[in-house]
């Protein structure tokens, strides 16, 4: 059985540990030195598992009501951990009736209510967007699954003969059935759990969100949701309240051990937090995503890739606030559409980066401006047999910059698919700082002089 302490208590650490202390836990830890360092998805896999061990909210030191088998899903619908409650509902329905109706062979009498959606930012610092989509993600499929129940309690809500994809379920309907249950169930939509875990709190993102579900009861259908950030060193402590006020003799006692490891790494990672945070756009760039000579970092190599990939990211989100409407995506450039503007920020061939890239004429003419290894290219992805027709535009200098082909005269290139390629000129930093690669990167990727000369180099290419 499990007695907590408040949760105002939780919040003080149970031990103080010196920055020497740190470095010896992470040291000494095989733990830490084999599966973990920079391995975000080991973080959350151990999270995972603790959750699962001792049925609990390690957030909030909330036991799990016992009514509820509980399911952690990792990597769920491209989540970091998606916290189920499971129903069994066979006993209260018509089991062979549900089969033959609904067809979902797999699930026949199993309701898997959303409860607990949990994202782990250990390499790159969090955006608002991804988190919108993440948080109408999982209160969608928590409505699909109350209308699963109310279908199941329902028969003309299920696919028949007549009618192959049964009554169309909304909230008129339910009233209609003055069915509770499922009206209780739709109003509890307002206390699911979102949780933003990473080495420190991010203060300047805005993690509330506001939108609608007409089938909801409460409040018109206007639901809101904040993101709760708990850092690294604030879950470690809680999980060590938990083992500390564990009497379970079913758990065995290496797996408690290695809890209490995995807890005090947690603590351990303030270590690394100075550096990551440090946001000075006045150091020359080299600097700026250089970890040698930064706390913690030289100590400890295996985490260096953790510091480039966040720089790359604190880089890409400044460049978001600086262009207005645009988003930091992953869509691959030949799915953009015309006029649109991206951000990206990426770990590739050893190293991070970041770039900006607009498409300027679908499918067949984008621009990338890149920062990675200490080299910012200015680059096209346009097709191969074209490339000839916009050497004016690679050799033009901006701002006092000259980008470098390849020494025998060609592009440097990287190959999108059989008919496009990355084509790109670069130029090697050395005392360029990070303002200057954000200012160059915001003002080229909005300049017109830009987009006309690209654009007559691609009619003199198809004349």
């Amino acid at each position: 059985m499990l007695k907590f302490v408040s949760k105002k208590n939780i919040m003080t650490p149970l031990v103080i540990k010196t920055d020497v202390e740190k470095e010896n836990t992470l040291n000494d830890s095989p733990l830490w030195k084999s599966l973990l360092s920079d391995k975000e998805i080991r973080y959350s896999d151990f999270i995972g598992l603790f959750i699962e061990t001792y049925k609990v909210n390690p957030f909030d030191c909330e036991l799990i009501n016992e009514t509820y088998n509980i399911e952690v899903n990792r990597e769920k619908k491209h989540t970091d951990l998606w916290i189920e409650k499971i129903l069994d509902i066979s006993k209260d329905v018509n089991i062979e009736t549900l089969t033959i109706r609904t067809n979902e062979q797999d699930e026949i009498g199993i309701i898997r209510i959303p409860w607990i959606l949990i994202e782990n930012k250990l390499k790159s610092i969090p955006f608002g967007e991804q988190l919108k989509r993440y948080t109408e993600k999982f209160v969608d499929e928590y409505i699909i699954q109350i209308k699963k129940l109310f279908k199941s309690k329902h028969s003309e809500f299920q696919p028949s003969e007549q009618n192959k994809r049964g009554k169309q379920i909304n909230l008129s309907a339910i009233r209609e059935k003055n069915d509770e249950q499922i009206i209780n169930l739709l109003n509890e939509v307002q206390h699911l759990k979102f949780y933003l875990i990473s080495p420190f709190k991010n203060k300047d993102l805005d993690a509330t969100f506001k939108f609608t579900r007409q089938i909801i009861p409460y409040n018109n259908g206007v639901l809101e949701y904040t993101w709760e950030q708990i850092p690294y060193p604030e879950l470690g402590n809680n999980m060590l309240n938990i083992l500390e006020n564990d009497n379970n003799q079913a758990i065995k006692k290496y797996l408690k051990e290695l809890f209490r490891d995995f807890a005090e790494i947690l603590d351990s990672m303030t270590l690394f937090n100075s550096a990551l945070m440090n946001l000075d756009f006045t150091a020359r760039i080299i600097d700026f995503f250089n970890p040698i000579g930064k706390p913690a970092f030289t100590d400890f190599k295996n985490m260096h890739s953790l510091y480039a990939k966040v720089k790359a990211s604190q880089c890409a989100h400044e460049l978001k606030q600086r262009i207005e409407k645009v988003d930091v995506s992953n869509k691959s450039v030949l799915k953009m559409i015309e006029d649109e503007v991206l951000i990206h920020f990426d770990f590739s061939r050893k190293d991070s980066l970041f770039e900006v890239k607009k498409c300027i004429l679908e499918n067949k003419l984008m621009i990338i401006i890149q920062y990675q290894n200490e080299e910012l290219r200015k680059g096209l992805v346009v097709a191969d047999k074209t490339i000839g027709n916009y050497n004016l535009w690679f050799n033009q200098k901006w701002n006092g910059i000259k980008f470098l082909p390849k020494p025998n005269d060609g592009h440097y290139s990287y190959r999108i698919n059989d008919e496009m390629t990355f084509f790109y000129n670069k130029h090697k930093c050395k005392n360029e700082s990070v303002e200057t690669i954000l200012e160059l990167m915001v003002e080229k990727i909005q300049d017109n002089a830009e987009e006309t000369t690209l654009t007559t180099c691609y009619n003199a290419a198809i004349c």
